[in-house]
């Protein structure tokens, strides 16, 4: 965390503090801190970690029907 997301301006800023890596170190930070509440910083992160489960499972479905392993 050389930079923390909450010194980022404007619409740049906004941008930073919904994307996933904000869910892993800024917001634990921010909960440690006091500066934001546990059960929305937990919500937040629970969003992520359900969409970027769903992209895997997406992404490894789509590789499953591409690739054929030989003898099997």
């Amino acid at each position: 965390m050389i930079l923390p997301l909450n010194l980022y301006p404007g619409l740049l800023g906004d941008i930073v503090r919904a994307l996933p890596w904000a869910a892993v170190v800024q917001v634990p930070a921010d909960v440690y801190l006091g500066k934001q509440d546990v059960a929305q910083a937990l919500g937040f992160q629970l969003l992520w970690a359900v969409a970027l489960f769903a992209l895997g499972a997406l992404a490894t479905r789509a590789a499953r029907r591409k690739v054929v392993i030989q003898g099997g």
